[in-house]
């Protein structure tokens, strides 16, 4: 049985792709003040428009889930217009485009949170990649604070507002990455103490999203 050409269209729930060409989500830090994107994002993915599917690159879905300089948000009107004027750009080239929403739990640094405390995740293991300021200089790594059962709901609530912001601002679909070491096989959890409190979570915030 011959296999199907990278260029044979292929259905994709209710969106068919015209190729199978999937461009994969790339941390740009092209965003202007305020993480809003900028017509230097517009033209990025326009310029990407033929393949069959652009997943557009980690995208903050609060203040505390910012990691990177320049990287942009979907939790402020103005990012929302901001992603709006992207995919108009895709979509009058006649593209097709996802949001990767996310939030950078421990690959962040103090510099990015609201209170200026240090980064969250579910636990205090410092991670393995390189830490940056907001501004951009390479600084040490931080051991993130923990989470409390009372920081989860906020967090889940986040995910669910960011994805109607992306269905408003025409991105079709959101695909959530989320706080990053759970999902991190190679990282030990260990902290356990309300593995059932987080699972519910986490299967609340995937019900709550718009289809």
């Amino acid at each position: 049985m011959p296999h199907p050409s990278l260029f044979q269209p292929l259905q994709l729930g209710s969106i068919t792709l015209p190729n199978r060409i999937i461009m994969a989500p790339l941390t740009r830090m092209r965003a202007g003040a305020g993480n809003v994107p900028t017509a230097l994002n517009a033209k990025y993915y326009a310029q990407r428009a033929t393949a069959g599917l652009i997943i557009a690159e980690g995208t903050a879905v609060s203040q505390q889930g910012q990691g990177y300089p320049n990287a942009p948000g979907i939790y402020t009107q103005e990012q929302l217009d901001g992603w709006k004027t992207v995919t108009e750009a895709v979509h009058s080239r006649g593209g097709r485009i996802f949001l990767q929403i996310a939030h950078n739990g421990r690959n962040s640094q103090s510099s990015f949170m609201p209170d200026g405390g240090p980064p969250v995740a579910p636990s205090a293991i410092p991670p393995t990649l390189p830490g940056f300021t907001s501004d951009g200089r390479q600084v040490p790594i931080e051991t993130p604070r923990p989470l409390r059962l009372e920081d989860i709901s906020p967090i889940v609530d986040s995910f669910t507002l960011a994805s109607r912001k992306a269905i408003q601002g025409r991105l079709r679909r959101s695909r959530a990455a989320s706080l990053q070491q759970p999902l991190d096989r190679s990282v030990p959890g260990r902290r356990i103490k309300h593995p059932v409190g987080r699972l519910r979570g986490f299967h609340r915030q995937s019900d709550a999203l718009p289809s």
